[in-house]
C-alpha cells in the first residue's frame, strides 16, 4: 500500500487516521449538529434546511428547533473539555431564544400592545449577537460556523417577510374595499 492510500479500516499506511474514517473520539458529525440525523432529525430537518419559513407556524417551529440545535452544540463542546463554558453560553442563547419568541408572540397578539415592531427588531438583533459565540466555537469549521450564524438571520428574515406580506395583503384588501365603497356612490 502506498503512503497516501487508505485501508478498509480508515487508517493510512503511515498510521494517521483518514478523514474518511469514523472520528476516534466519537464526536457528533455535522449532520448531528445540524439536526439532519439523530433523535430530532425527523421533526426539524426540513424546517432547518428547507429555506426561510414563510408563515408564523413555520417560524415558531424553526425557533423551537433552535433550542434543540443549541442543545446539540452544548453537548458537542464536552468533547473539547468546554462543558462549563458551553453550559453558560447555551443558557444565554436559550434565554434569548425564549425572549425573542415571546416578543414575536406578544407583537402578534392583538390584546397585547406593549410590544411594537421596534422592540421585536431589538430582540432579533440580540438573537443574532447571541449566536456569535456558538459560531466562534467552530471558527475552524466554516461550514458549521456560517450555518450557526445564519440561523438567527433566518428568524429575522422570516419575521420581516411574513409581516411585510401581511401588510401588503391588508393594503390590497383596504384598497379593494375602498374601491367597492366608491362604486356604490356612482
Amino acid at each position: 500500500m502506498e503512503d497516501d492510500q487508505i485501508d478498509a479500516g480508515g487508517s493510512r499506511s503511515d498510521g494517521r487516521m483518514s478523514f474518511y474514517s469514523d472520528d476516534p473520539l466519537d464526536r457528533p458529525s455535522h449532520d448531528d449538529l445540524q439536526l439532519k440525523t439523530g433523535i430530532n432529525a425527523e421533526r426539524f430537518e426540513d424546517i432547518l434546511h428547507g429555506g426561510i419559513p414563510t408563515n408564523w407556524d413555520d417560524l415558531f417551529l424553526f425557533m423551537e428547533a433552535l433550542d434543540f440545535v443549541v442543545d446539540e452544540w452544548r453537548n458537542s463542546m464536552a468533547f473539547y473539555n468546554l462543558g462549563e463554558e458551553a453550559e453558560e453560553c447555551s443558557s444565554l442563547v436559550l434565554a434569548q431564544n425564549a425572549s425573542t419568541r415571546w416578543a414575536i408572540y406578544a407583537f402578534l397578539d392583538p390584546d397585547f400592545d406593549d410590544i411594537d415592531f421596534v422592540e421585536v427588531m431589538k430582540e432579533l438583533n440580540s438573537l443574532k449577537q447571541s449566536y456569535v459565540d456558538i459560531a466562534k466555537s467552530y471558527a475552524r469549521d466554516p461550514i458549521l460556523s456560517h450555518w450557526y450564524l445564519n440561523l438567527p438571520l433566518h428568524v429575522s428574515g422570516a419575521f420581516k417577510a411574513i409581516r411585510q406580506r401581511e401588510r401588503i395583503e391588508k393594503m390590497k384588501e383596504d384598497i379593494y374595499n375602498a374601491e367597492a365603497r366608491g362604486a356604490l356612490f356612482k
